[in-house]
């Protein structure tokens, strides 16, 4: 007897091919037969008559770490087909936790038990650090729960001891290394004792079953490292056959040169680096690598081309290089549904929404930042924008018009029409433009090796993840949907090939033989989809939603969702490298 049986379903089986009709047997945690199976019995069956039956999704660019000591469940992800996630890119993880911490994502909301509440209102790369004992009190203070871990092989430990919903590959960021070695005393070169002490943590976590290393190139501690530290890190992978993955650096100025910092000369030095090393390098969040500005549609798609083109080219070389690209309808992690979000700094700096409401009514204040705002200076993400069109506001003339329709209306100046619609409704609800909208994505999302991901963390639907008087924040709608969202924007392809763009595809550029595919002896990480009835359900008032129509997620031969609803099992792994137990 089967554990589960999935019958009459049309099987995409991730390789690109034709879905073909045909029953799906599961024990043992593992995908036991294919064909037809009218005769055989399951502790459970499953009529998938009318949907497609294929693997479960793999996030490529996944955040779900920093978030599983609060959201182990990862409701969010598992509603929307994901099963898997390549985790700890951009250098940020939550180990090790040594000497010196710098904040992550929602662990920054800690550091208000311990500093000034601005500290954590400017945004991606300038979160601020503190002394990790301190900071272990106030975590605890913050969200109840035990920040208990050390080491890489701790934190791995204590993910595997509470349960997770979905399977991670965990890389080790180079940011919580780096900050334990040199402390706050980071904005330069390591010294070699520093490096040796930053290598020491690479070979534990590596030890403990790290999938590689990633760094954060754009990011404080990360981007003020030397070629010569991230060329020894790197090689610390070499004996654990490691991938080295990075969002590489694309702005500012590149500490070994001093010269401006271009997309492509980041994915240069890190596929330098793995040349040099031999090394498997991973390119975070693929970005056109050549800038078109003002906006250029064609440049941007060239230089997207082009940059696959350098890729190939240091391929043909003998390097082992791999990618991934942002959903195009990416919503970036620090969107605030909150219109006040866009100015959550100042927010901060006032000590709430109210505090801020009170100062906002001074001519004096709105010109300071007002002039932030026009000179790129307003710390807050996300950035102003006068195409924002409300969605919710106690005026309900203003919703559905941009800023810009009201300030013309007004007779003002968008920013300063924003701040009126803020003085009439605090708790006023925007929606963001998206980062990944722009054309040139398809360049890359068509491509033939093409893998997705979300670059957002793992969340439950009651997820609040803001301080009380704060900007709301519930993450965004990608957390929720952008597998699904992806696939309704893609209504002209075949649906096969959607399919293995996050499955199969996602698998071969890990490397990994067990998962990825329905075949005969792999992990069953399944999905049962009801395309005709597929639904994102994306809302930018409030993102925590479950699409409709991913009716079944079974996880290492786990029911995970049923017929939409979770069953919170927690069925999920964690890799041993590229061996998942």
């Amino acid at each position: 007897m089967y554990d589960i049986i999935i019958k009459n379903g049309q099987v995409i089986d991730g390789s690109g091919a034709k879905a073909f009709a045909a029953d799906v047997a599961i024990k043992d945690g593992k995908i036991a037969k294919i064909g037809s199976l009218g005769s055989e019995s399951a502790e459970k069956v499953i009529d998938a008559a009318g949907k497609y039956v294929t693997p479960g999704f793999i996030d490529m660019h996944c955040h779900a770490d920093l978030t599983a000591m609060l959201c182990p469940d990862m409701e969010g992800l598992l509603g929307q087909g994901i099963t898997t996630g390549f985790t700890g890119h951009c250098g940020m993880t939550m180990a090790p936790a040594g000497r010196y911490f710098i904040g992550m994502l929602e662990d920054v909301k800690a550091f208000e038990e311990i500093m000034p509440l601005m500290t954590y209102g400017k945004g991606p790369g300038s979160y601020p650090a503190a002394d990790t004992e301190t900071l272990r009190k106030a975590f605890k203070k913050r969200f109840g729960v035990d920040m208990d871990w050390t080491t890489f092989g701790d934190f791995r430990e204590r993910l595997r001891r509470d349960g997770l919903g979905i399977n991670m590959y965990m890389e080790v960021g180079h940011a919580e290394i780096r900050m334990d070695a040199m402390g706050f005393d980071y904005k330069r070169f390591a010294t070699q004792e520093e490096i040796d002490v930053m290598k020491k943590h690479v070979i534990e976590a590596m030890e403990s079953g790290a999938t590689g290393l990633s760094f954060g190139l754009d990011y404080a501690p990360g981007m003020f490292a030397s070629f010569d530290e991230l060329c020894q890190l790197a090689e610390c992978l070499k004996p654990y056959n490691g991938i080295l993955a990075a969002h590489t650096r694309s702005r500012g100025k590149d500490p070994n040169t001093g010269e401006d910092a271009h997309p492509i000369d980041g994915m240069k030095e890190l596929m330098e680096i793995g040349l040099k090393h031999g090394l498997h390098v991973h390119i975070s969040h693929i970005q056109p690598g050549f800038s078109a500005v003002p906006f250029d549609q064609k440049m941007l798609d060239a230089s997207a081309e082009k940059s696959l083109e350098i890729i190939n080219e240091y391929r043909a070389k003998g390097l082992h290089v791999t990618w991934d690209v942002l959903v195009p309808e990416y919503i970036p992690w620090f969107f605030f549904p909150d219109l006040a979000g866009i100015v959550k700094y100042y927010v901060a700096c006032c000590g709430g929404k109210k505090a801020f409401a009170e100062k906002l009514k001074s001519p004096a204040y709105q010109f300071e930042i007002a002039e932030a705002i026009k000179n790129n200076k307003n710390p807050s993400f996300g950035r102003f924008n006068e195409n924002y069109p409300i969605l919710r506001c106690k005026n309900k003339s203003y919703e559905g018009k941009t800023i810009k329709e009201i300030a013309d209306e007004m007779g003002k100046e968008p920013v300063y029409a924003m701040f009126e619609i803020l003085l009439q409704d605090m708790d006023t609800r925007y929606k963001q433009n998206r980062l990944g909208s722009g054309k040139h994505t398809n360049v890359y999302n068509q491509a033939e090796e093409a893998c997705m991901g979300l670059d957002n963390c793992g969340y439950d639907y009651d997820f609040e993840g803001e301080l009380p008087d704060m900007p709301v924040d519930y993450s965004t709608p990608t957390s929720y949907c952008g597998m699904i969202t992806f696939i309704e924007k893609r209504k002209d392809f075949p649906f096969e090939e959607t399919i293995r763009k996050m499955t199969g595809n996602a698998a071969v550029a890990l490397g990994v033989k067990d998962r990825g595919f329905i075949r005969e002896g792999l992990v069953a990480d399944v999905l049962v989809l009801d395309k005709d009835n597929l639904r994102s359900n994306e809302d930018f008032t409030d993102p925590r939603h479950k699409p409709d129509g991913v009716d079944i997620v079974i996880v290492n031969g786990k029911l995970a969702v049923e017929n939409g609803v979770h069953t919170h099992v927690r069925a999920g792994k964690i890799a041993h490298g590229l061996e998942m137990k």
